[in-house]
């Protein structure tokens, strides 16, 4: 058996940023869309990791979209995150976009839950 406790003792935040921006990377070319969260959440990690980010890709709009994010604490970060997410489930025009899978995604508590 496994022990989750022990598991979840050695979750790291940081480093499962990678593991879902890798992990909807390998999703979108099969299902051809991407929830509304998995397509900000993209944007978010390339101004969040611009390092990694390929030379050449024009990260102009995607830092007006998410301002001074790397000076940020991380529950900050998180909370802009969220907020752009909430910001962009009000656009028809991203709602309705055929990339954009309609289907509900279910986000863990928000940072304003935590204590």
């Amino acid at each position: 058996m496994r022990d989750d406790a022990e598991i979840l003792s050695q979750f790291n935040d940081t480093v499962n940023d990678h593991t879902l921006f890798i992990g909807w990377g390998d999703y979108r070319p099969i299902a051809r869309a991407l929830p509304i969260e998995a397509q900000v959440f993209a944007v978010w990690y390339m101004v969040l990791y611009e390092e990694k980010v390929a030379p050449g890709v024009d990260l102009v709009s995607m830092r007006r979209r998410f301002p001074d994010l790397r000076s940020l604490d991380r529950l900050s970060q998180k909370r802009m995150l969220r907020n752009v997410i909430a910001q962009a489930r009000q656009q028809n025009d991203l709602m309705s976009n055929h990339a954009t899978d309609q289907d509900p995604l279910i986000l863990g508590p928000s940072v304003s839950d935590r204590k």
